[in-house]
């Protein structure tokens, strides 16, 4: 930002900044400005160089420092009553969705005798399908979204079910003939098998439903007598999958691996279920564009949006109102945004709008915003040197708001140009950039220079969407304050700063599983073997340690229970950041079996509940022993 005021002669009202967060925004903003108070102040500094800063801190009020949101509703505010809106929206996701869900289930229950309804509701589940459809469709459906949308997505549905469906009638024919071969192969051992009559018969010509094709018209139309043929084949099917476990061993192996495939193949039983389901889906799906509809003109009755409605409205007033895309395009002679590996496609277009060349204003009939059309359009009539992003697809979090990687990562083909490698790192230890490097790439140094280091994640990812480490991305260490580059530090048992260990789910074998924990089990077993290990080498070792230098950072609350069992077990003791709910956890169990067994004597459950809690102080033998008895 300096540079380009001092060095550019570029008033610093005519650069747009733009980053993801408020508390981003504010940091920027007093960086930049005290960035330019030194400069103005500093005699070192050229003359005309000074006087630019000067100048840019007597204008600073005037600058545009700003997150996205932000600026996507300085851009609605400008023509939001050209789109029934009025100026004075508020932009608040909460508030805009605070009663959508008593708004839908309202909808449901007038609704209630529906035939969609009725088939896709539990018995005394309304207000679950109100809420995990109708209030969820609402929140992702922008203002801007065309009438019927959710409809047209499921008839594409439809017709991609369609070819899915013919694909695997060629897989339904190959598999009676494969079955045919090997039950003539396997007769010559057991002549008189049941399974193999049972099959034979099955999969002989007159028993086999006819293998339809479906035409794109005739489904959408749902004539009932494919309804019925599915109806017939996936009977069939059935018949045939309940063989599978039958036999195990030879000669009926490749059999059982045959009619196992059939049974796995999600492909075409979600091709089946979609097909039988149609009837009422495409019903449901309907209601669905109703309800939206209804929110959506509430939306523009009390103003109130909700983020997402106003970054695709402002998209569309750019592409649309030609009047205020040239009005913004000639307000900003350069556009920088930070953090933009947690942004989506609509943001990176309506960025190349706005950096569109000044001799040309490019034309949107009939736009489908849903798809990749403008960015196809608009991305070879942008100026070279009006953008500049920085961002790190290493550290995309956003995904929830619909961040997606791979805008990030196509920039370069985008702009036709090489990134800048920001590979200088103050803040960071020299063992931990070591440790991530060899982790991410391979390149660390280790006490064995003939070790051949591989890393554990690929550093180059043919996927857009996944972030890739390359060998001109590896961090290096600089002094703070010679600013010397440092040579990767030799990891040792002493100095790593961080052990990882890749713990395999798919370890349990298929068979015999049930002696097995289950993989949930497993890995909470692991983490807390795991933490008792390193406690007691450091006790071993006369070290200094206890628990509470130990954090477990998990994903979600929801599968603590197991976590929980384990600490337990092992004699870890630890504090919850948040109860899940009160009542599941241990504790007020315990507490609430042992006021159970004080009033009823005579219940045994709560009787066993006690004597495993620790105010029994039972050994898992002795109460082992007692439950026997």
């Amino acid at each position: 930002f300096a540079w380009l005021v001092m060095s550019c002669n570029i008033p610093a009202s005519k650069i747009l900044t733009l980053t993801f967060t408020k508390k981003a925004a504010a940091e920027m903003f007093a960086r930049i400005y005290s960035t330019l108070k030194f400069f103005a102040g500093n005699d070192a500094v050229p003359e005309k160089e000074r006087a630019n800063a000067q100048k840019a801190i007597e204008e600073f009020s005037e600058t545009h420092i700003q997150t996205l949101d932000s600026y996507c509703t300085s851009i609605v505010k400008q023509a939001a009553n050209r789109y029934g809106i009025s100026p004075d929206f508020s932009g608040d996701t909460k508030s805009s969705y605070d009663d959508v869900n008593l708004k839908a289930l309202q909808f449901v229950f007038k609704h209630r005798e529906n035939p969609a309804i009725l088939y896709f509701s539990k018995l005394g589940g309304l207000q679950a399908l109100a809420e995990n459809y109708f209030a969820a469709a609402a929140a992702k459906i922008s203002i801007t979204t065309p009438e019927g949308y959710l409809s047209g997505k499921h008839k594409h549905q439809a017709e991609a079910i369609a070819d899915l469906w013919n694909r695997k009638l060629h897989y339904l024919s190959d598999f009676c003939t494969t079955v045919k071969e090997m039950i003539t192969a396997a007769r010559p051992a057991d002549a008189s098998n049941v399974y193999l009559t049972t099959l034979s018969r099955l999969t002989a010509d007159d028993a086999v439903p006819e293998f339809f094709e479906i035409s794109d018209s005739t489904f959408i139309e749902n004539d009932p007598r494919i309804l019925e043929g599915v109806n017939k084949i996936h009977g069939w099917i059935n018949e045939i999958i309940s063989l599978k476990t039958t036999k195990r061993s030879s000669p009926f192996t490749e059999l059982k691996d045959a009619i196992n495939e059939l049974a796995g193949n999600k492909e075409l039983f979600s091709a089946i279920y979609f097909i039988k389901e149609y009837k009422y889906a495409r019903m449901f799906f309907k209601l669905l564009d109703e309800f939206c509809t209804e929110q959506k003109k509430e939306k523009r009755m009390s103003g109130s949006l909700s983020f997402s409605d106003i970054s695709n409205l402002a998209l569309k007033i750019l592409v649309e109102q030609k009047d205020i895309r040239t009005q913004e395009k000639n307000a900003y002679s350069k556009i920088m945004i930070d953090e933009f590996q947690d942004n989506n496609g609509k943001n990176r277009d309506m960025l190349y709008l706005l950096s569109e060349r000044e001799d040309i204003l490019t034309e949107f009939p009939e736009l489908d915003y849903n798809s990749d059309e403008l960015h196809q359009k608009i991305k070879d009539k942008i100026r070279s040197d009006k953008l500049f992003f920085v961002g790190d697809e290493k550290q995309s979090i956003y995904k929830f708001r619909d961040a997606d990687v791979s805008v990030f990562n196509e920039l370069k083909s985008d702009l036709n140009t090489t990134p800048l490698q920001m590979n200088h790192n103050y803040r960071s230890t020299n063992s931990l950039l070591s440790t991530f490097n060899q982790l991410f790439g391979g390149f660390a140094v280790s006490e064995n220079d003939d070790t051949e280091h591989v890393a554990v994640f690929p550093n180059v990812s043919e996927e857009l969407f996944e972030a890739a480490y390359p060998a001109e991305a590896q961090a290096t260490k600089v002094n703070t304050k010679t600013y010397e580059e440092l040579p990767p530090e030799k990891l040792t048992a002493q100095n790593v700063s961080a052990h990882v260990c890749i713990f395999n789910k798919d370890a349990v074998p298929k068979e015999g599983a049930e002696d097995y924990l289950s993989t949930e089990n497993h890995e909470a077993f692991f983490v807390a073997q795991k933490i008792r290990k390193i406690y007691n080498a450091k006790k071993s070792a006369g070290e200094e340690i206890n628990y509470s230098d130990f954090a477990v950072l998990d994903r979600t609350r929801d599968n603590r229970s197991q976590l929980i069992n384990w600490l337990n077990r092992s004699g870890i003791p630890f504090n919850l950041d948040q109860q899940k709910n009160i009542f599941d956890e241990a504790p007020v169990n315990d507490i609430y079996n042992f006021l159970r067994l004080c009033v009823y004597t005579s219940d045994r459950q709560a009787f066993a509940a006690y004597l495993a809690s620790p105010f029994a102080g039972l050994s898992e033998s002795s109460l082992e022993k007692i439950l026997a008895a």
